[in-house]
């Protein structure tokens, strides 16, 4: 590689590193963005994911635009080329080049989705600390071969400590009100009329009323946090069924 081409490279790479790095402090002195391709807002507010969605969205809709222009312009190029061997060469060549880059900029998302459709979906990881799965706070070992009795559902993240939603018996639906980045789940069933945390049951989470549809996820354990679920909504409805 030239060394004046290896130059204009690596300032090309810093001037979008320094677009990037101020993007956030200039995202609070702008208050109207232009709505993206996809219609997306962005704020002041919005977050990493969306930032990085709506840029993704106008670089796709600027880079197509700007392979449709360059082929309108190798296009006319050889239609003016009037015989000129190296003029139809060149004009092909470019129109060659603008097609494959068309194509692999239209195929870059279609090709991400059909390997996984979680590549395509961007959003902020949880950085809370590891807890356990089970999340059982007894120290006697639960009973995982019999079935619960009832699932207490609470609005705060860790049941240990927070106040019950909602207490739904097992075959029952209720309505609830719970963040997706909040709440809990505990599974207790009853042995020797004393109530006790453990069991396994079909717990449905879905974010409409009346648990219609398909249900956002479904736990088989009690979970203390709810929100490492990484849920796509609030919960609206939560159905106790037998495991």
């Amino acid at each position: 590689m030239e060394p004046k081409l290896r130059h204009k490279k690596i300032i090309f790479l810093f001037i979008v590193f320094g677009i990037l790095n101020f993007a956030s402090g200039v995202l609070a002195l702008e208050t109207s963005w232009p709505r993206s391709p996809g219609g997306i807002d962005l704020t002041a507010s919005s977050s990493l994911a969306v930032m990085v969605k709506y840029f993704y969205e106008w670089g796709i809709a600027i880079g197509g635009l700007a392979a449709f222009f360059a082929l309108v312009m190798a296009g006319f190029q050889y239609l003016t080329s009037t015989g000129d061997p190296g003029k139809i060469k060149d004009a092909a060549g470019k129109i060659q080049s603008a097609l494959i880059g068309l194509v692999m900029l239209l195929a870059s998302y279609l090709v991400l989705n059909l390997i996984n459709p979680e590549l395509t979906t961007l959003r902020m990881p949880s950085f809370e600390a590891a807890t356990s799965t089970l999340g059982f706070v007894t120290t006697t070992p639960p009973n995982l071969s019999r079935s619960c009795d009832k699932v207490i559902v609470y609005s705060q993240i860790n049941y240990a400590t927070g106040t019950e939603a909602a207490t739904i018996n097992k075959g029952d639906t209720e309505n609830v009100s719970i963040s997706k980045n909040s709440g809990s789940v505990k599974l207790v069933y009853f042995e020797n009329g004393k109530q006790i945390e453990g069991g396994t049951c079909r717990v449905e989470l879905y974010d409409r009323t009346g648990c219609g549809g398909s249900p956002m996820t479904t736990l088989y354990f009690s979970s203390p946090n709810l929100g490492a679920l990484y849920l796509k909504s609030d919960v609206q409805c939560v159905a106790v069924k037998e495991s």
